[in-house]
């Protein structure tokens, strides 16, 4: 119980906040009073801490979404890399331009952002979170994230990660360079295991 009382008051200070900062087909700004940290975010590639440290959160939200589908008897997603930049790259766009959105500063939402990466799909969906902690970003933020996302009180967020038709996935995350905001996007992908074409080239005379 004092753990769950710490929870709480750890975002007693947000509370507002992160009432409007896990949500789907809305979007709000950041409040200019929250003290977002450095909004350069962290890239990866550039080697060092930051790089794991990204890794190591997305990997965490994998984890949380296998085991939410998995309790609920369905299969596991197949993690793709590629997605994953591709959401990366939006919580990143998030992070620096102070939005929430699943549409960029360009207006692309999550279908046209896989589009210009030719990554093809049959239907995809999308959700978002963030989190403003004063004392630092630990795995238990992505996992209110992740709660709040599967709660019977988010029926659109749960249904679509809990959706039995997908099968790929792909998580990133990005994080203030002060360590205190990180923010998360998750683009979910039906993409069927095999595609069968055939085509008629019968140039015969049509009967007269």
């Amino acid at each position: 119980m004092n753990g769950g009382r710490s929870l709480m008051a750890r975002y007693a200070t947000t509370a507002a906040l992160m009432a409007a900062a896990i949500l789907l087909g809305t979007s709000c700004t950041v409040p200019f009073n929250i003290d977002v940290g450095g909004v350069e975010g962290v890239k990866l590639g550039d080697g060092g801490p930051s790089t794991a440290r990204v890794l190591q959160l997305e990997q965490r939200m994998h984890d949380l979404v296998r085991q939410s589908r998995e309790k609920a008897g369905l299969k596991a997603l197949t993690i793709r890399f590629d997605v994953c930049e591709v959401a990366r790259s939006h919580s990143d766009g998030m992070l620096r331009g102070r939005f929430f959105d699943h549409k960029d500063l360009a207006g692309r939402d999550e279908a046209e952002r896989l589009q210009r990466q030719g990554i093809q799909f049959d239907r995809v969906d999308e959700v978002i979170g963030f989190v403003v902690a004063r004392d630092g970003i630990t795995m238990a933020d992505l996992d209110a994230i992740h709660a709040k996302l599967v709660s019977e009180d988010s029926p659109e967020t749960r249904a679509i990660i809990l959706d039995p038709k997908w099968t790929d996935v792909g998580y990133g995350v990005a994080v203030s360079e002060g360590d205190n905001t990180v923010y998360v996007t998750g683009v979910f992908l039906e993409y069927p295991d095999r595609a069968i074409g055939v085509k008629s080239d019968d140039i015969s005379e049509p009967p007269a």
